[in-house]
């Protein structure tokens, strides 16, 4: 569904004040709830968040985990890495993840993904390109996004208690 600007305004607000970040720059969190005819469109932030976020997790798992095997370490990642649940009812991490944030009452380009995933996909993917965006907006600073990914994941296993 799409929305007049005054709604997405709203929205936009409600949503700035869910998401653990203050951006400097809207613009970012702009792009990543997928509005057009901004610097970074959503596919690019997607995919610069995948990144980031499989750097975060991955390297937490084996920090956490040193005598694991890559493969252990892979294997532990899937849950938090998947966009779609496939072995269970439940929501994937990343698309409760966006509930959490406020995305999936925001996002308003839902239409990019018509594919057999749908919606919770499309969320998931959402997350992605709100990790991006972060990256961007803090002036690509890995420290602060490795931070911003463990808080959205705070409460879902990854780490205990380590959370800034």
């Amino acid at each position: 569904m799409f929305y007049d600007s005054s709604s997405l305004n709203k929205k936009l607000m409600t949503l700035k004040t869910k998401v653990p970040y203050e951006f400097k720059d809207e613009k970012y969190l702009r792009s990543a709830v997928g509005e057009q005819g901004l610097p970074y469109n959503f596919y690019h932030l997607e995919t610069i968040g995948d990144c980031l976020i499989n750097m975060v997790v991955k390297t937490t798992l084996g920090i956490e985990n040193p005598n694991w095997s890559s493969g252990q370490i892979t294997q532990a990642s899937q849950p938090f890495l998947q966009n779609i649940n496939r072995n269970s009812e439940k929501e994937s991490i990343l698309c409760q993840i966006a509930g959490e944030v406020g995305l999936k009452e925001y996002f308003c380009y839902h239409k990019l993904y018509k594919g057999g995933q749908g919606l919770a996909h499309t969320y998931a993917s959402a997350v992605e390109a709100l990790v991006g965006a972060v990256f961007y907006d803090s002036g690509n600073n890995l420290e602060l996004v490795k931070n911003f990914v463990l808080k959205l994941y705070q409460g879902f296993g990854l780490i205990q208690d380590k959370i800034p």
